[in-house]
């Protein structure tokens, strides 16, 4: 089967009369699929009763960056064992230097793939990935988070993508380091106490009084950025460059931050860090909900999470289904039952990835407890922080251009840079890496 490459990025000039992969496939309807992948196993759902639809068949290849979806693939497994699903996981910077090479030479083509958030909208606008709007999937997801559904549409607006679980930011925190130094370890009154840029100053320098300065709330100005910048408006839009207010407001936060005399200039997972963190003289840490600790055993049942002021994301993976496949029917129902309610469910319940679907997460949120956070419920605070994440859509340029933003804010602000200073290196940076953005 012959498809014609897109542009896939600034860099990929477009390629023509490319092969895909093929496979033997007996598979029922996308209908039947979405019954079969519908009810509940062990897995997380329930094969069907025999005979009410016809056995799915066959097998399909799935490339992905990540050894967790080794759990998605056993879990649809079990709920078809007539589909064999070969995966490959491909580690680090390889997986998406070995994707897009593959896509170009239009050889061995994965027939469904994973995409990372960060770089999904690389590949959105490319005809190698499946339009799944013509394939009922408006419907299927229809009640996602509005900012999920963002990170799976290309630039027309047409679903590409199924991105089943979500990845809000949180403040991690220690309940018995901050009963000690915060007076409380409950998560709504955290949240509170740190409503804003001032009051999270404030409680900063209160602890940095009150131990001497050997405690500090947060590990680096770095924080600040993580937990806003995600829902601040983009550099680029429709081509064109534009600096807003907000980010130059960032800049000055960090700036405040790091010359107060609380910022112990931790790097993130750097040996100190973790030991700092360990000892109970690190209060917190600004991480998405997949983040799990350095030290895990060391603190089990005694970390507890909160919802910043600034609702934000990072992170999330994307699984998409090669155009150009032979397997359509059987990459269609891995598909829908990755939008299940019931996988959803079982996901987080068993694997701790927070539901894109606003109704499983108001369900789990009315009674969820997690034994590794004190029996805290953690979905309340995950359905509050994704109700709260403002719909901004990213593009292609967005992550990359944030990070950078953030390293210039700090290398600059150590080396005593004027915000000017610290914006004109950013932007010349940027439009080395790219020429074609207007009015950097």
């Amino acid at each position: 089967m012959k498809k014609t490459l897109a542009m896939f990025t600034a860099f990929v000039l477009c390629l023509s009369a490319l092969t895909g992969c093929s496979g033997d496939t007996t598979a029922s309807s996308a209908a039947d699929a979405q019954s079969a992948a519908g009810t509940e196993s062990d897995a997380g759902t329930e094969s069907a009763a025999e005979g009410e639809t016809e056995e799915l068949s066959g097998s399909f290849t799935y490339w992905t960056f990540t050894d967790f979806s080794n759990n998605l693939v056993e879990a649809f497994e079990k709920e078809n064992p007539g589909v064999d699903i070969e995966i490959q996981v491909f580690g680090g910077d390889e997986y998406k230097t070995k994707l897009l090479t593959t896509l170009q030479s239009g050889q061995d083509i994965p027939d469904m793939f994973d995409l990372e958030a960060s770089y999904v909208y690389e590949f959105l606008d490319s005809d190698m990935l499946e339009d799944l709007t013509a394939r009922g999937f408006e419907d299927l997801m229809s009640d996602f988070y509005p900012y999920v559904l963002s990170t799976s549409r290309d630039s027309n607006g047409t679903l590409k993508g199924v991105n089943f679980q979500t990845s809000p930011v949180c403040l991690w925190y220690l309940r018995d380091a901050c009963e000690e130094w915060l007076g409380t370890s409950d998560p709504d009154e955290i949240s509170s106490m740190l409503g804003s840029v001032e009051d999270i100053m404030k409680v900063a320098a209160d602890v940095n009084e009150k131990s001497g300065g050997t405690v500090s709330l947060f590990g680096n100005m770095n924080d600040f950025a993580n937990m806003m910048t995600y829902s601040f408006q983009p550099f680029v839009r429709d081509g064109k460059y534009e600096m807003t207010q907000d980010w130059l407001d960032l800049i000055d936060t960090m700036r405040d931050f790091y010359n107060s005399g609380y910022d112990p200039e931790l790097a993130g997972w750097s040996e100190d860090w973790a030991a700092k963190w360990n000892a109970g003289e690190l209060l917190m840490r600004v991480m998405p909900s997949w983040d799990y600790f350095t030290d895990w055993d060391a603190n089990a049942g005694n970390v507890g999470i909160a919802a910043p002021f600034q609702k934000s994301y990072e992170g999330g993976t994307i699984v998409c289904m090669y155009s150009g496949s032979e397997n359509k029917d059987l990459g269609d129902a891995f598909l829908r039952y990755l939008c299940s309610d019931e996988f959803q469910t079982w996901n987080m319940e068993n694997n701790n990835q927070v539901p894109a679907s606003q109704s499983v997460s108001k369900t789990l949120a009315e009674d969820f407890s997690a034994e590794d956070f004190g029996g805290q419920n953690l979905m309340a605070v995950y359905d509050e922080i994704n109700a709260g994440i403002s719909d901004v859509i990213p593009d292609k340029y967005t992550a990359d251009l944030k990070s950078l933003f953030t390293k210039h804010a700090t290398d600059g602000i150590k080396n005593g840079l004027s915000n000017d200073e610290i914006v004109a290196n950013f932007q010349a940076e940027a439009k080395d890496r790219y020429p074609e953005i207007e009015g950097l």
